[in-house]
């Protein structure tokens, strides 16, 4: 162990742990041979099992390391440490798992997803591997936001697939099929199972199965029904249906049979009404109020009412001839609220007793208004009033079996009207991020693929790639900058020193009078390699830089502005420990002679770390947060590694002379979008 109680790999300096879990431990780590950044997991085995479950663990990790598969992450070295453990060596993935992501993709996002795991389990069960354990900690998102799959059963005992052992297996019950929770053999119809199970929680918010404890949860999986899917949702419910089902037979037999059913759904496909789902996190949150009076209404004995023919009368407004209580709850537009009170526990249980014309005509109201007061807020952009009310709204006439109502007909074509506006403004404007709250109603519609094209085009976080480096996309003053992902590093700038032999700028270490040699951008006065950010260069380097590149790439290239900078740095802050956001003064810098406070808290890195080590901000850009201070057009911006409680992480601003660099000052660039 080191003096951080980190394990000791040979060929590896281990940079700081990433997480824990059961057996195993991942430490990021940089391959020292090649200074590449990786990931390593170390696997605990003991007791008398142990040389066993080692010999299988390098067995199986060796078969997955020839999985060679763009939506697979790979495993670089396998190896024993000690008696006891095993560790593998795997690329880092520096954008997190799948399961942070829960209830915030798109339709268009959770496709992707799909696709790319079914990918990868079509390609391991052609090579006789069987993964096991699908579940959204398992799906890693690499340094172009794209899914891979990970960790293919390699930590699991060979008796781990019962639900009562104790390890993994029991963690992951929520994923099983009822042939591994019992304990059979599995092919790879259990891993579609799995697959199936992630896409109902990524649509929901939760897995369809919770219970008690594991074994309840393993018969709910051998026994409960399929639950349905909010109406936002229906249209994948019958691939839900195959995915899901309790005989392997009659489940999907590959991942290319089940992105085949994927491809072929619409939005205009509408799962039939059944029993409503278990989920404690609907993304509808507001269909469970509906759902309590429908549960009031059955434990009254009243029935769902059969499907009704479509009423054809002309949509009414309010009238006299409405019951006086449920005329007063349209007065008072309590729609769906309270729950005793309102509009909609009127209508119910009006509609569970009788279908008649009169109680009709008073749905045919109810729709009409809800829609007008829904639609009216939608058009004002008042999302977040708009959008609770829609839910409500569209769950209530899934609900009561009101579609058929001319209402709810002129409803859908009025919705589409409103979002058509929405849509045409945000494409006049080259900006989709204020469409995302809109995604779920956009599916319900012909116009949600053009929707999806102009996210994928114009939206904040795109990733371009010009120059030999990466950008993402933000938004400043109504107009789109490329802010580079990454820190320009030593490797990319000794290319221009040596195509333009430019001189070394003056530099300075702070807090160092000039009584030793003046460091440079090569010698900076301590330990660098390619991959990290350059340092001790002048803004008049920095500017050059971006011109020598525009030139080569004829791609306009610049430094960013400090209002573009400052909007970038404000989407990486998070409520986390500084030394989880990036390269700061802590513990690391203890051996300093400067005095100074310090984080209370260990980064493992003393100068700069490589780019690209710490989390990425949500529009996928690295290290705004500490590492080196960057120049901007509006002189220097940024914290560093020599940044610490006294100062501000985000907006700390330093008076640098333009014409000399700092051993603590780097740059990125930015690009011009075309």
């Amino acid at each position: 162990m080191s003096a951080a109680g980190f394990p000791r790999v040979p060929g590896y300096r281990i940079d700081g742990k990433l997480g824990e879990g059961g057996m195993a431990e991942v430490f990021r780590a940089t391959q020292l041979s090649l200074d590449r950044s990786v990931a390593i997991k170390v696997v605990h085995f003991g007791g008398p099992q142990r040389d066993k479950l080692a010999m299988r663990f390098e067995h199986e990790a060796r078969t997955i390391a020839r999985l060679e598969h763009p939506n697979i992450v790979g495993i670089f070295e396998v190896g024993r440490l000690g008696h006891d453990a095993m560790f593998y060596v795997m690329p880092l993935m520096p954008h997190g798992d799948l399961s942070a992501r829960i209830g915030q993709l798109s339709d268009a996002d959770i496709r992707n997803v799909v696709r790319k795991v079914a990918a990868a389990l079509d390609f391991a069960h052609a090579q006789g591997v069987i993964h096991r354990d699908i579940k959204p900690a398992n799906v890693l998102f690499d340094r172009d936001q794209q899914p891979r799959l990970a960790d293919f059963g390699i930590s699991r005992s060979p008796e781990g697939q019962g639900v009562t052992n104790e390890g993994d297996a029991l963690g992951s019950v929520s994923y099983m099929s009822p042939e591994q929770s019992r304990g059979h053999t599995v092919d790879a119809r259990s891993d579609l199972y799995s697959l199936g199970i992630l896409i109902f929680e990524l649509l929901t918010g939760d897995v369809p199965y919770r219970e008690a404890d594991a074994v309840a949860t393993a018969l709910a999986h051998h026994q409960a029904p399929i639950p349905r899917l909010p109406k936002p949702r229906a249209s994948w419910q019958k691939l839900i249906d195959r995915a899901l089902a309790k005989a392997p037979g009659d489940r999907f037999q590959s991942g290319a049979e089940l992105v085949a059913m994927l491809d072929g759904l619409s939005p205009g496909d509408v799962g039939t009404p059944g029993q409503p789902s278990r989920r404690a996190n609907l993304a509808l949150p507001v269909l469970a109020g509906i759902l309590a009076i429908s549960g009031l209404l059955l434990a009254a004995k009243m029935l769902w009412p059969k499907p009704a023919d479509p009423v054809t009368t002309t949509p009414l407004t309010k009238s006299e001839a409405l019951p006086p209580v449920f005329q007063l709850a349209l007065d008072r537009e309590q729609w769906f609220a309270p729950e005793a009170g309102s509009a909609a526990a009127w209508l119910s249980g009006a509609l569970n007793e009788s279908r008649r014309p009169a109680n009709l005509q008073a749905a045919q109201v109810f729709v009409n208004l809800v829609s007008k007061d829904a639609l009216t807020a939608l058009a004002a952009q008042r999302d977040s009033q708009a959008l609770p009310l829609l839910d409500q709204l569209h769950a209530y006439i899934a609900l009561q079996q009101l579609a058929p109502l001319e209402a709810s007909k002129q409803h859908e074509a009025n919705l589409r009207e409103r979002l058509l506006e929405r849509l045409e403004a945000a494409e006049r404007e080259r900006f989709a991020d204020p469409l995302d709250p809109l995604l779920g109603l956009f599916a319900r519609t012909d116009l949600a693929a053009r929707a999806a094209k102009l996210k994928q085009e114009w939206h904040s976080g795109r990733i371009l790639t010009a120059g030999g480096s990466r950008f993402a996309m933000i938004r400043i003053d109504q107009s789109w900058l490329a802010i580079g992902l990454e820190e320009v590093t030593r490797e990319a700038y000794a290319q221009f020193v040596e195509a333009t032999k430019r001189v070394p700028a003056n530099c300075r270490k702070p807090g160092v009078a000039g009584l030793f040699r003046s460091p440079d951008w090569q010698d900076p006065g301590f330990a660098q390699t390619g991959s990290h950010p350059v340092v001790c260069v002048s803004k008049a380097d920095a500017e050059a830089y971006a011109t020598w590149l525009s030139d080569q790439s004829e791609r306009r290239f610049e430094l960013p502005t400090a209002a573009a900078w400052h909007v970038a740095g404000k989407a990486a802050m998070a409520n986390k420990a500084p030394c989880e956001l990036g390269n700061v003064r802590d513990q690391t810098n203890a051996g300093s002679l400067r005095i100074k406070d310090r984080f209370e808290c260990s980064d493992g890195f003393e100068f700069t770390a490589p780019v690209g080590q710490f989390q990425a901000s949500r529009d996928g850009i690295l290290d705004l947060i500490g590492n080196v201070s960057e120049w901007t057009q509006g002189g220097v911006r940024g914290s560093s590694y020599l940044s610490g409680p006294d100062n501000d992480l985000l907006d700390q601003s330093l008076e640098q002379d333009a014409d000399r660099g700092r051993t603590d000052l780097g740059f990125r660039l930015a690009l011009i979008p075309p």
